[in-house]
């Protein structure tokens, strides 16, 4: 400590007006707002000589316009004068806050200047481009898949960048599961940008999802066997050829319930009671609107879903023209059951 001591008062005083007092020496001096990311922690203090410094914040003598390279700690230790953006001076805690966001302007700057010069050498890229900057921007922070891509894009057109300033955020179920999906190539590209805490995560949660993902094929598959015997039986069937597919599979559930059921039950089973109320891998967009066809007695037999409204008329249509027996058609929100409108046959 002595040793930095004397460094300081030797490295000061030569560029300082003030040549015999450090003290006085040390207000001609001011932060200029520079600041430099080297990326690695391999730097020295001017002043004090201190290595091992990932930043340097530049100071300036007001008077002989000299200048230092030194890290915040000698910043602090000195009392160098640091103004806020409207020329105030800042002090104690505001002084370290005005540091830290001098770093994070820094690294932001050092992200956005790259992908600059991707917008121009990459046109046909530019959509995505603005999409994942907007979403960084919002979430501060890109998710797993859109930094992976980016960085290869980069890389595609040899435009030089700093992968650990570039943030991966980890606050959804869907940004997780990118992360853990990823091969052990793509993972390599992005964990410069993932902080120690987000690694850790990674190490406990990777293992879990992917024996989850084991545990999903295995259910699709047998879903997907299930469904191939379904079809099956319906090709090799002997009914009527002018009874329809849908009817003949909704016969065959119907089949499947009834031998699950007491006997006493049976008789009371209605056709439409195996007409699903969702979708099996219900999404939002794509089955917004569920469409229901009845027919005499105002009996469902065919339950439909779909996510755009404007094209149900056409779909009905033509519907209704296939099946004659259709008296009534209802169009409601598939999550909330809400009627929106319907059809009956004229």
């Amino acid at each position: 400590m002595k040793r930095w001591g004397e460094a300081s008062k030797t490295n000061l005083l030569s560029l300082s007006k003030e040549q015999q007092e450090f003290e006085l020496a040390l207000r001609e001096w001011e932060h200029t707002g520079i600041v430099k990311d080297h990326l690695s922690a391999t730097e020295l203090c001017q002043l004090c000589e201190h290595s091992n410094l990932r930043y340097h914040f530049e100071i300036l003598n007001r008077v002989t316009q000299a200048t230092l390279q030194v890290g915040s700690s000698c910043i602090h230790k000195f009392d160098i004068t640091v103004y806020d953006d409207g020329g105030n001076e800042l002090v104690g805690k505001a002084k370290s806050e005005k540091l830290d966001a001098e770093i994070s302007e820094k690294h932001r700057e050092m992200m956005l200047e790259p992908l600059r010069s991707l917008w121009q050498a990459d046109e046909s890229s530019q959509d995505f481009i603005q999409l994942a900057v907007s979403s960084f921007n919002e979430r501060s922070g890109f998710s797993p898949e859109n930094l992976l891509k980016l960085f290869r894009l980069m890389e595609k057109h040899q435009i030089e960048y700093a992968r650990q300033i570039y943030k991966v955020v980890l606050r959804s179920n869907q940004d997780k599961n990118e992360l853990f999906a990823m091969k052990e190539d793509q993972l390599e590209f992005i964990w410069p940008g993932l902080s120690s805490s987000q690694r850790q995560r990674y190490q406990k949660g990777a293992e879990k999802f992917k024996k989850q993902q084991k545990r999903d094929k295995k259910r699709v598959a047998e879903q997907q066997e299930k469904w191939r015997k379904l079809y099956s039986s319906l090709t090799e069937s002997t009914e009527s050829p002018r009874q329809s597919i849908e009817q003949r599979l909704v016969d065959l559930r119907r089949k499947e319930m009834q031998k699950s059921l007491p006997g006493r039950l049976v008789e009371k089973l209605p056709a439409s009671a195996n007409l699903p109320d969702k979708p099996i891998f219900y999404d939002e967009r794509a089955h917004k609107y569920t469409v229901t066809f009845f027919g005499s007695g105002e009996i469902p037999f065919k339950r439909v879903f779909r996510g755009e409204f404007r094209a149900l008329q056409k779909y009905i249509e033509a519907e209704v023209q296939n099946h004659p027996d259709c008296t009534l058609v209802e169009v409601s929100e598939t999550a909330t059951k809400k009627l929106v409108d319907t059809y009956r046959r004229t």
